[in-house]
């Protein structure tokens, strides 16, 4: 179970920080128009990608639950 949730942290864990370098960089350097719209697309793919993550963990955890 342990290494479970470690893999699933890491797994959410990698977006968020994505994400976060993302808009962090976005608003220090007042991106251009066309590097914010790639900033934000770029975010909006994992949050993306999180929402998977997080769909797959409640159907594993609805399964387990019988």
């Amino acid at each position: 179970m342990r290494d479970s949730l470690d893999t699933v942290a890491h797994e959410v864990k990698s977006p968020l920080t994505r994400i976060r370098i993302r808009l962090e960089n976005s608003i220090e350097h007042a991106l251009k128009n066309g590097e914010l719209q790639e900033s934000l697309a770029d975010s909006l793919e994992e949050t993306g990608r999180l929402t998977r993550i997080v769909d797959s963990i409640l159907e594993i955890s609805e399964a387990e639950a019988g």
